[in-house]
């Protein structure tokens, strides 16, 4: 360069040299200014915007409390009392569009045509994040930003996305799941993620720059994700399976994936990433978990859970407040083993008891209405002793029989339909039901087979998983049409079991993603004999909490 042959000349080539530099470094600014406008003018926009949303929100609390409010020189809004600042760092952002969408979902159900101030004030807002959305796309099309300056984009063309359509926000999710499929698309953003969860050579070095990469993506994926829970199964089901980071082989969710739970403080997203919880040892000690045995949820999401340490049946609400309970309707369960419970879709119950009394072995099936009040029983075919249950759409009951390794099947009366599966079945381990009615059967040896309602066999595929870890059960989230596949890896010193990953499957076998569970704070291993998956798509089962020395349910 010239300026560089100019460095080291007399004084007239160093003033001609710093004055090319300046020229340099000035160029440079401006080229800078001009790359960045429209992120800047977008977060404008989008301050803009609050300030009329908060307007909305004035007029309203000026209605119900008599209050007032007034907007600050910096944008912040001050109500007597209490002041409320526009705070345009992402992770306050990120939490105030939440926060935003949540009051104003309530707030429209009350709006009225006579509010006139508060509907020109929410479309003035409107067409402010209408601008923001805009020029944030333009600016994260811009490839000449640098990697930062294109999330931050991303960050608020989601954000105003969002609050574009603050009166109803699953009108938004579909434009957010493009967002997150052109920022997950991003290669930087791909190694980033690889890097950080392969903990090779590279993580050593550039850490900063990865954890803020790292950080922000995890934040755009966890407003969306706040908002999808807003919204609700009902509006918002449809996009329930959410794009991925692809890391090579393997699929990242960049909010449930436990591998950045696990490593959250270090990386500055504790508060972003979705840790699981647990129920089951809170309240009064007769509600409380002694040993579960098995579980399952019903249409309104509540979760029906086997105690055998207090010989019951348990509900539990969505939220893990206990409700009710039931005594198991036989006398000696000492003798009788607890296979599994499923429900129907009128959320009846059917509780599946097995024994093995002096060489003599049989099945029955316990029927207890929504209620948990039992309607009726009815024995497996003689001789038959059964391990895994599910009920199907068509209201048929489908039993998977020992040694045998088939499937017997019965009305919801008891009455004998068919069996199916022989020859084909080798060593079953857990089973469900699919929307259409079909029988999705996991096997041992890392395959899942699916029957027609009628019992006829119609595919089978291979799980994306490999020793260690091995497929132990399975749950059919209809919503979107996804099984769920549950790996664990046994102890060799106790076998007992412990989750390790989540596969999320099509009902044609291709994989869509994989959750990892942390194995470092990971201390449950596996009590029960299955696991359920809610209508809103949380995954449930029952565990023992080695720390702590109790059993609780536990929720991902």
């Amino acid at each position: 360069m010239a300026a560089e042959k100019l460095k080291d000349g007399d004084v007239t080539d160093q003033q001609f040299h710093n004055f090319i530099v300046r020229e340099i470094d000035d160029i440079k600014s401006k080229l800078d200014g001009i790359s960045r406008k429209d992120l800047v003018a977008s977060i404008s926009f989008f301050k803009e915007g609050l300030v009329y949303l908060y307007k909305v929100l004035d007029i309203k609390n000026g209605d119900e409390e008599g209050t007032t409010t007034r907007t600050t020189a910096k944008g912040a809004v001050a109500t007597e009392g209490e002041k409320v600042e526009v705070i345009l760092q992402s992770s306050e952002a990120c939490m105030k569009t939440v926060f935003l969408a949540n009051e104003m979902t309530n707030f429209m159900i009350q709006l009225t045509d006579q509010d006139v101030l508060a509907s020109r004030a929410l479309s003035d807002a409107k067409d402010r994040f209408k601008d923001a959305r805009r020029k944030a796309t333009e600016a994260f099309s811009n490839e000449a930003l640098n990697t930062a300056d294109r999330i931050l984009a991303m960050q608020y063309r989601v954000m105003a996305t969002l609050l574009e359509k603050v009166d109803n926000p699953a009108e938004a999710l579909a434009a957010c799941k493009l967002c997150l499929e052109e920022l997950h698309s991003m290669t930087v953003v791909q190694k980033s993620f690889s890097v950080q969860l392969k903990q090779g050579f590279k993580s050593w070095f550039h850490k900063v720059e990865r954890k803020e990469i790292i950080g922000s993506v995890c934040r755009i994926n966890r407003v969306i994700f706040d908002i999808r829970r807003l919204v609700g199964p009902s509006e918002g089901e449809e996009f329930s399976i959410w794009p991925c980071i692809d890391i090579g082989g393997e699929k990242v969710d960049p909010v449930c994936d436990q591998r950045l739970i696990g490593s959250s403080h270090k990386l500055g997203i504790e508060y972003v990433c979705v840790a699981p919880w647990s129920f089951g040892q809170e309240g009064e000690e007769q509600h409380k978990l002694k040993s579960p045995r098995c579980i399952a949820s019903n249409t309104e999401g509540q979760f029906i859970v086997v105690d055998h340490g207090d010989r019951d049946v348990k509900v539990f609400d969505k939220s893990g407040q206990y409700l009710t309970s039931t005594c198991l309707p036989i006398n000696d369960t000492n003798r009788f083993i607890i296979q599994g419970i499923t429900t129907d879709q009128e959320d009846n119950m059917y509780l599946l008891v097995s024994w093995y009394i002096q060489r003599e072995l049989g099945s029955l099936v316990c029927v207890f209405d929504k209620h948990a009040k039992l309607n009726h029983k009815f024995n497996l075919k003689e001789g038959c002793r059964g391990f895994l249950i599910t009920v199907n759409i068509n209201d048929r009951v489908i039993v998977a029989v020992e040694k045998s390794q088939h499937m017997q099947v019965y009305d919801t009366n008891g009455q004998f339909v068919q069996s199916f599966g022989e020859k084909i079945l080798k060593h079953p381990c857990d089973m469900t039901s699919a929307s259409d009615g079909c029988v999705m059967v996991l096997e041992h040896d890392y395959c899942v087979h699916i029957f027609s309602a009628n019992g006829d066999h119609l595919s089978r595929f291979t799980l994306n998983e490999s020793k260690p870890h091995h497929p132990r059960f399975i749950a059919f989230f209809r919503a979107t049409e996804h099984a769920l596949v549950l790996s664990v890896e046994y102890s060799h010193d106790s076998g007992v079991k412990y989750p390790r990953t989540l596969h999320v499957y099509t009902k044609h076998g291709q994989c869509v993603r994989n959750i990892h569970l942390d194995k470092e704070s990971m201390t449950i291993r596996i009590d029960s004999r299955g696991m359920t998956v809610t209508n809103d798509g949380r995954l449930a089962m029952c565990v023992f909490e080695e720390s702590v020395n109790k059993s609780k349910v536990y929720i991902l």
